[in-house]
């Protein structure tokens, strides 16, 4: 009977370390999950932030890039303006220096025949 309670007592401490073994070997794989988990998390939401960082920066170049043309197109206006005004300006000048239509002198013939 006391062998058989030693062997009893032997099976039961056996069991208890086994268990306990078991034990910390769930919390090494628990934790190993989690932290795999949690490198994976970091990881999706480092390439989400990636992605809109790119998503910005597409967005900014296409602004700068219509700002550009914009500004182009405002620079064609301003030196078609410019050639405008230019030409309403030798215009204006030739006027002054030409008499006006009814300060010219006109012959008038007649045949009287």
């Amino acid at each position: 009977r006391e062998d058989a309670a030693a062997e009893a007592r032997l099976i039961k401490e056996d069991a208890a370390r086994e268990l306990a073994d078991a034990v910390a070997h769930a919390k090494e794989v628990t934790k190993s999950a989690v932290t795999k988990q949690a490198r994976e998390a970091i990881r999706k939401r480092v390439q989400e932030s990636d992605a809109l960082a790119a998503e910005r920066e597409r967005k900014l170049l296409e602004s700068v890039t219509a700002a550009e043309v914009q500004r182009d197109d405002l620079e064609a206006q301003v030196t078609l303006l410019n050639r405008r005004i230019a030409d309403l300006q030798n215009e204006a000048a030739r006027a002054a220096i030409q008499p006006a239509p009814s300060a010219r002198r006109t012959v008038i013939t007649s045949d009287v025949g």
